[in-house]
């Protein structure tokens, strides 16, 4: 591409500090290029990362986790083996027959005794699930042990006593003081041959089996272990560590504090025994009131994790060089042709708009370069029109602050109006104004004032918009502007065949903030003959517009509330004044007719002795065929579709707006359409 610089002026002057501003734009261009790479490839590499994180890590928990429940059936297996191996022991009569022999006095007691031990002897070395078989006799005395260092042991007010002679027993794992070690001991009764419960047998498993259990590391890494922690957070089975005793160890974890405080099963990230972070699973076996933990070191568990992450970063790295490169070579073809059009701009700032770009290529940047010299060219014919175009506006602009001065003196929305649409259409010489505001539904924009006699017939004929409908519908429903500048180009442009000649409109809200007061509707019969200029102008009428209406409203509900106090006054002074009692009521009732200008107005006195309210005094409208009579409207006290005898039953003022709602709607008063009642003490 070539585009050269053709001056044609003699004031025309070199470029200066060209190679600079090429090379900041070419900076900026290679730091947003790199920017765009280095983002998505960020963001994916952090999100990749630590899903990739999270997934190993829920695997790892699921491993461990089944690793512990496989663990909890073995050691389930277990409990039950040695429960069904000492029901065999029971089997048989000769045990109870032996037993019965060993608990008397006679000379081949200890011979029974003997046996029984032998019995039980060649069961554990068999076996090898129990340590110690011994019987307790009926007083909790062991009478009978393979440990015959434990006869005469005492346990009459231990579980696996009171337990055992009710039925199978096994006791959660506790320190024995005599052995010196934990144990787990599983009881049973003895029957006599007629069924009669005569003692205790009891067995202390073998714990080295749970050892055995634990110490299997399948599924476990190079750093996983599974171990058992009772219930007072004593270790129980051999720890992989030398230095942590069985019975001499107590771990509180995250993980056993979880299990046993909550007795339940669960996995968690946490630090072990040795503070070390790991992967841990917790789970609760009721049986024997203890917690089987199973964990491994995160960094063990994590590796894959951290490897994933750092190959990840090595491609992110490689993939940031590559879009610098790629940046470097995209820039610089972007950024030299972008430098000549610089020179030619400055020729421009500098005055000479005849400079043109001589253009060679047809991509985008020749298409900027053509732009170019349509916009010089359309610079050098906007200059000449420009001066009076400024004029114009400030006309416009002197003309709106003209207008506002005037709308902000004026104090009656009727008056207010007129001027406004006259004070528009005059001074800025439009076909035709107009003014529209919500009815009370805020259903459809009622006309409030026109220009001309086309606006006279309108109000006349009391025209309104539907709410949404055409410019002044759907300036009110966005509270924006509306413009057709053309109303023959816009084939939605709804026509009033009062005004033939528009050819532009503009609806314009008048609000405040918000809050949607009506619509300023401006027409010309020149086509484009409004544009954004008088949108700006005539929005800034329409704000000045709103204000003087809130103002108006403001001073109307002043002088209101002012007339309400001074009837409220007089009120006052006549029911202090007026000593008969009937005629203070009639003047008081009268009074809030007029003063308020309601409907009718009625005072009613309540009966104690019949329980009805009864009519003392009306207030009819002025000239009203009932005004000055008062009625004998009766109310019973428990009709519940009166307000009056509401209000008396409650003491409380009772009001509805719209009674023709409310079921009872007045008879007698037909135009009723909203109620008040309320209390004094001895009338409604």
């Amino acid at each position: 591409m070539t585009i050269n610089a053709i001056p044609g002026g003699a004031n025309n002057k070199p470029a200066h500090n060209k190679r600079t501003g090429a090379l900041s734009l070419r900076n900026r261009l290679l730091i947003t290029f790199l920017l765009l790479a280095a983002l998505p490839v960020l963001l994916t590499g952090i999100i990749s990362g630590l899903i990739n994180a999270q997934g190993l890590r829920n695997a790892s928990l699921a491993q461990l986790t089944s690793v512990a429940q496989l663990k909890a059936s073995e050691i389930d297996s277990w409990v039950s083996t040695l429960q069904t191996n000492l029901d065999l022991v029971l089997q048989g009569r000769d045990l109870s027959e032996k037993y019965e022999r060993g608990s008397e006095k006679s000379a081949d007691a200890e011979t029974a005794r003997t046996s029984l031990r032998n019995r039980f002897n060649s069961v554990n070395k068999t076996t090898g699930y129990f340590e110690e078989l011994f019987i307790l006799d009926k007083e909790g005395v062991v009478v009978v042990s393979t440990n015959t260092s434990q006869e005469g042991k005492i346990y009459s007010t231990q579980a696996i006593f009171h337990e055992g002679l009710k039925g199978s027993y096994l006791t959660p794992p506790a320190y024995d003081i005599s052995l010196s070690k934990y144990s787990i001991v599983f009881s049973q009764p003895i029957q006599s041959i007629s069924g009669e419960v005569i003692g205790v047998l009891a067995g202390r498993a073998n714990l080295a089996v749970l050892d055995q259990i634990m110490l299997v590391r399948a599924g476990l890494g190079e750093t996983g272990e599974t171990y058992l922690v009772g219930a007072n957070y004593a270790l129980l089975s051999q720890s992989r560590f030398e230095n942590f005793k069985i019975g001499e160890t107590y771990i509180r974890t995250n993980g056993t504090r979880n299990s046993i405080e909550t007795q339940s099963t669960g996995a968690d990230l946490y630090n072990d025994y040795r503070n070390v972070p790991v992967l841990g699973s917790y789970l609760w076996i009721p049986e024997l009131r203890i917690a089987l933990i199973a964990e491994q070191d995160q960094s063990e568990a994590l590796q894959s994790s951290n490897r994933a992450f750092g190959i990840t970063l090595g491609l992110m790295v490689l993939t940031l060089i590559i879009a610098a490169f790629v940046a470097f070579l995209v820039t610089g073809s972007i950024t030299t042709p972008i430098s000549q059009l610089v020179t030619i701009a400055e020729n421009v700032t500098s005055g000479n708009l005849e400079s043109v770009a001589y253009v060679e290529r047809k991509d985008e940047i020749g298409v900027l370069a053509t732009a170019f010299n349509t916009m010089t060219s359309r610079l050098r014919e906007l200059i000449g029109s420009l001066e009076q175009r400024v004029a114009d506006r400030t006309r416009a602009l002197a003309t709106s602050s003209e207008v506002s001065r005037r709308i902000s003196t004026i104090l009656n929305q009727k008056e207010l109006v007129n001027e406004v649409v006259n004070q528009v259409k005059n001074s800025f010489g439009y076909y035709h104004t107009q003014i529209y505001f919500y009815d009370d539904a805020a259903e459809n924009l009622v006309m409030a004032g026109g220009t001309g006699n086309a606006g006279q017939m309108m109000l006349a004929q009391f025209h309104k918009v539907a709410k949404g409908r055409g410019l002044v519908g759907r300036a009110a429903n966005s509270n924006q502007a509306v413009l057709v500048s053309n109303t023959l180009k816009n084939p939605d442009w709804l026509a009033n065949p009062l005004l033939p000649e528009t050819k532009s409109e503009v609806a314009i809200p008048i609000s405040i903030g918000d809050q949607v007061l009506g619509v300023l509707d401006v027409q010309h019969n020149i086509a484009d003959g409004l544009q954004q200029e008088d949108v700006d102008s005539l929005q800034s009428i329409a704000n000045q517009l709103a204000i003087a209406l809130k103002n108006i409203q403001s001073t109307e509900t002043v002088a209101k509330r002012a007339a309400e106090l001074q009837t409220v006054a007089r009120i006052s002074t006549v029911a202090a004044t007026i000593s008969d009692v009937q005629k203070m009521l009639e003047s008081v009732v009268h009074l809030t007719q007029r003063g308020f200008g309601l409907y009718h107005a009625h005072v009613f006195l309540y009966d104690e002795n019949k329980e009805h309210l009864e009519i003392t005094a009306c207030g009819y409208q002025e000239g009203d065929e009932h005004e000055g009579t008062h009625g004998t409207t009766i109310i019973p006290l428990a009709q519940e579709q009166s307000l009056v005898a509401r209000s008396a039953r409650t003491r409380q003022a009772v009001i509805v707006n719209d009674v023709k709602k409310q079921a009872g709607c007045p008879i007698l008063l037909p135009d009723t359409a909203s109620e008040l009642a309320g209390t004094t003490p001895g009338t409604t």
